[in-house]
């Protein structure tokens, strides 16, 4: 987790009292090194909502572009245990939290079955040349937007 350097303020929240939240939102990197090369990256999962247009960078370049400040660290897997503590709560934050878990598991239970029938993995996808990289993402991708637009609260 970090903070983005220059601070993008998309919103600015104006309060009834005249208070003024500027809202530098910390944002999130994947940080990974390659197993192979020792190569690190910073794998940006959020898309560009930070006006960060690039899905992954070098760490070096990424820590020297976009990084103002690391706050924090975690072990790969950390975000979803809070998810998960998170939607059990009765709160506004637990139910958002609910909400994409919920979206997340009809996401997954369109697109890993296709995924499993054809014999692929995100790792076979990922080492697929350009074109055919394209081809099987955007593919997954329509089948899990799919799932997700259908999903509906119970």
């Amino acid at each position: 987790m970090f903070r983005l350097v220059p601070p993008e303020r998309r919103t600015v929240v104006h309060y009834h009292d005249n208070g003024v939240d500027l809202n530098d939102y910390d944002h999130w990197f994947l940080h990974a090194t390659s197993r192979i090369t020792g190569e690190q990256w910073a794998i940006n999962i959020a898309g560009d909502q930070s006006a960060i247009g690039v899905p992954g960078i070098p760490w070096i370049y990424a820590r020297h572009a976009f990084v103002k400040e690391v706050i924090a660290y975690f072990p790969l897997g950390s975000l979803e245990k809070y998810t998960v503590a998170m939607s059990q709560t009765k709160s506004l934050l637990g139910l958002d939290a609910d909400v994409n878990i919920k979206a997340m598991e009809a996401f997954h239970a369109a697109v890993d079955p296709a995924m499993e029938r054809k014999g692929l993995s995100w790792a076979t996808i990922l080492r697929k040349d350009e074109k055919d990289y394209v081809r099987h993402r955007n593919k997954v991708l329509r089948v899990g937007k799919k799932a997700i637009e259908g999903y509906k609260l119970a």
